[in-house]
């Protein structure tokens, strides 16, 4: 957000001008000036004096939510990577006009919120996060990044944006706070889901110590699990999860759904490389040769040309071992391996 308004939302100096709410959201009538010098700008409000920020979450056809890298120059959270935009609801403005208002500042994506309510509210001391989620499949190239505040895009699922916290490259967010935002995103409607996929969700992990359907899993027809493919796969992206522990000899079973999603994950561009690490060392191994071929060529690649991540977290190794340990018939049939 530019830390020059104009109108209603800024004082005589053209800083920003917050609203000043009580406990339960109201207008209290008195407004602070945002301070700009780095010190804590909730340091202005009394014991029971709240503001608002309106942050937005914005997904790809695929699921994907849109990130954003903070610049360099940011007081706050520089060069981390982040939610789609958000920042302060300016005085006299609405949350909804706030939302819109941020989206289109710092990434250029004009969406109306005027008639949509926050999917959820958040509190923290003094603060009210009011946040939204849109669906755009928007074209990163044409997007217009605001200087001194945006560096970088990109889209991210669920895995790698829990990687990039692990490894401290994303905002301090807690993980089951962006596990809950991909989850109320993925239930259309007035948090409905569909009645075909509704049975087969309930397989999924409420945590990462739930194993309590893993023995359906190993029976239940495999095509049914083919809506909640990804989100499974997603669950061994740490394996001192006791639920990754057990998924691991049950994947397998889904092997012919789960390898185009597997290639799609240890792409270069695809950052959570410890996930890539326990995929192919707890994994591929047990996949069936039909299967293992088609992942082997992104397999050999991150052996051969790591990046810098996949080599930090040792993906590279792992893909080495599984490549020495081929068997020797599917060796032969594959260029390049060695």
């Amino acid at each position: 957000m530019s830390d020059v308004l104009t109108g209603a939302s800024a004082d005589a100096s053209g800083q920003e001008l917050w609203d000043v709410l009580d406990r339960f959201g109201a207008p209290t009538g008195r407004t602070i000036t945002r301070v700009t010098d780095g010190s804590d700008p909730q340091a202005q409000l009394g014991d029971d004096e709240w503001h608002r920020v309106a942050q937005t979450c914005v997904f790809n056809r695929e699921g994907k939510m849109l990130i954003q890298q903070r610049a360099a120059s940011k007081v706050g959270w520089p060069n981390r990577w982040d939610l789609t935009a958000g920042g302060s609801v300016v005085a006299g403005e609405s949350s909804q006009q706030a939302a819109t208002r941020e989206l289109r500042e710092e990434l250029g994506i004009d969406y109306d919120f005027s008639s949509s309510q926050p999917r959820l509210t958040l509190t923290e001391p003094h603060v009210f996060f009011d946040l939204y989620l849109a669906d755009v499949d928007c074209d990163l190239e044409a997007l217009v990044l605001q200087p001194g505040e945006v560096q970088a895009v990109q889209w991210a699922g669920l895995p790698q944006i829990l990687g990039m916290i692990r490894t401290g490259t994303f905002c301090g967010f807690h993980p089951s706070l962006i596990e809950l935002i991909f989850a109320i995103h993925d239930l259309p409607g007035q948090l409905a889901l569909p009645p075909s996929d509704a049975a087969v969700s309930r397989l999924l992990p409420a945590s990462k110590f739930d194993v309590s359907h893993i023995d359906e899993l190993k029976t239940i027809d495999v095509d049914e699990v083919t809506p909640i493919l990804r989100q499974l796969l997603a669950w061994i992206a740490d394996m001192n999860w006791p639920v990754a522990h057990e998924l691991q000899w049950v994947l397998p079973r889904f092997h012919a759904g789960l390898t185009p999603i597997i290639i799609d994950v240890l792409q270069p561009n695809q950052t959570d490389d410890i996930w890539k690490m326990w995929i192919i060392s707890h994994l591929l191994g047990q996949w069936p040769d039909e299967s293992l071929a088609k992942v082997i060529p992104s397999v050999t690649r991150i052996a051969q040309h790591p990046t810098p991540g996949e080599h930090l977290e040792e993906a590279d190794q792992a893909a080495q071992e599984l490549l020495d340990d081929l068997p020797s018939g599917l060796a032969r049939q594959l260029p390049g391996v060695h």
